[in-house]
């Protein structure tokens, strides 16, 4: 029997910095070397001192997927190091590639093992050096956000978050549908949600003006792909079998449909079918900063740097619901309550060095990595500019927020998906079709299990 309601992360906690990560960068400019100053040296606050480069060098990077977290970190990187970012539109012309998950077996990176500092970056973050082809950027909380005022003006001010968060699948599908059917026709309507009533508002009230839609999705980035697929993926307890992975799969599109259904858009709701925008990151929580969607399904970094700081403070987490049954589940550590009442934890994205690129262009790629792990400035990136938990499981919790995020994996995620380039663009071709049509019919359904499944890397008959 699944017993556990909860999902627990343990994540290795790092007091003090490892002896072969006391860096030294003989400048900002990707010039490296170490020192070592004893077992327990502790990470220095800045980056260490080094000559600055008279002259501006390039660092070409590739992006696999939109990455708003290493953007802004390049540029801090930049500005600070006196360095051009140029964007490269194939790995082979980059000196950087930012990744959406693991490479791809057999993909041409850099063995980062085969340097002294990078092994040494890549064992601060867990790793086993050897075959290491990339390092992680971080981790954060992935879910649905809403803005907690928003919510106050619809279930009233004695809400309790908590309810909406521990909703079964029935009361969430119920709760979005009277919510769709309250935008086009206002009247006061009775919603449970986790076994408590709510009754959402006989007119438009104060702060619901904009509202045009339940859901802000980035359609165009990665919505239907990546992180989303992490409850799933949980339930079948990762086995890559279509007797594992079916249930799961539709219970998740069971979610991309509800979703899908109740989409908010610039300039009024979205309709399912051919004529559906592929939204930006940056749009999509436009969405939700501008009160005209409720949830935002993202990556908190994400909404963090694309947000305005004060509609920032006000956001708060839902996970994302998935129509998953007991049958479904096939890994004895969860159930289905844990992974609908919890958010998940994923990776915001790896570093690899392209094998084609030439020494000087690689050494700048480098450079960026160990300024990033190795140093004071590259920490305060990550966990106060970032939102995020380092790869050597540190965060900030000087904000709410950050303090939220840190309570919460200390209370239980659900471990997040991370699919390498080849999953990420087959998992988003599934789901096109559907995009393109107002309504699914089972077949539709069947292929797009089909197609997902062939993505992940299930063995066809």
């Amino acid at each position: 029997m699944k017993q556990k309601h909860y999902i627990q992360h343990n994540g290795k906690r790092v007091a003090a910095l490892l002896l072969s990560l006391c860096l030294l960068l003989g400048g900002c400019a990707g010039q490296r070397g170490a020192v070592a100053t004893g077992e327990s040296a502790a990470p220095t606050a800045t980056a260490p001192a080094g000559p600055v480069a008279t002259e501006p060098q390039t660092l070409a990077v590739y992006y696999e997927q939109e990455n708003t977290a290493a953007a802004r970190a390049l540029a801090a990187y930049a500005e600070a190091c006196n360095i051009t970012l140029t964007e490269a539109e194939t790995p082979a012309q980059a000196g950087l590639a930012v990744l959406a998950g693991a490479p791809d077996a057999g993909a041409d990176y850099r063995d980062l093992g085969t340097d002294a500092l990078t092994a040494a970056a890549a064992r601060r973050a867990g790793l086993e050096p050897a075959g290491c082809t990339a390092l992680p950027l971080g981790r954060t909380l992935y879910a649905y956000w809403a803005d907690s005022t928003l919510l106050g003006a619809l279930l009233g001010e004695g809400y309790q978050l908590a309810d909406l968060q521990n909703a079964t699948w029935e009361e969430w599908s119920a709760f979005v549908e009277a919510l769709g059917a309250w935008l086009q026709s206002p009247a006061a309507t009775t919603v449970t949600l986790n076994g408590v009533n709510y009754t959402l508002p006989a007119e438009r009230v104060a702060g619901t003006e904009n509202l045009n839609g339940v859901f802000a999705l980035a359609t165009g980035a990665d919505a239907f792909t990546g992180a989303a697929y992490s409850s799933a993926l949980v339930a079948a307890d990762w086995q890559l079998t279509d007797a594992a992975l079916a249930g799961p799969l539709n219970g998740l599109l069971a979610c991309f449909a509800l979703e899908t259904e109740h989409l908010a858009g610039p300039e009024g709701g979205l309709a399912r079918g051919a004529e559906l925008p592929a939204l930006s990151t940056a749009e999509a929580t436009a969405l939700l900063a501008g009160g005209q969607a409720l949830f935002y399904r993202g990556r908190l970094t994400d909404a963090l740097l694309n947000l305005p700081a004060d509609a920032s403070a006000r956001l708060v987490p839902i996970p994302q619901k998935c129509n998953l049954t007991d049958e479904d589940v096939t890994s004895a550590e969860y159930n289905v309550t844990g992974l609908l009442n919890y958010p998940v934890l994923v990776t915001a994205g790896r570093l690899a060095i392209p094998a084609a690129a030439e020494d000087a262009a690689a050494n700048a790629g480098l450079g960026f990595i160990l300024w990033l792990y190795g140093s004071g400035n590259g920490t305060t990136q990550l966990t106060e500019n970032l939102g995020l938990i380092t790869p050597w499981n540190t965060a900030s919790n000087t904000t709410a927020l950050g303090a939220l995020q840190v309570a919460q994996v200390s209370t239980g995620v659900v471990p997040g998906a991370e699919l390498s380039a080849g999953g990420v663009q087959g998992t988003a071709a599934a789901m096109a079709p559907l995009l393109a049509l107002t309504k699914w019919k089972n077949t539709d359904r069947a292929d797009f299990i089909l197609a997902a499944e062939q993505a992940l890397g299930v063995a066809m008959p």
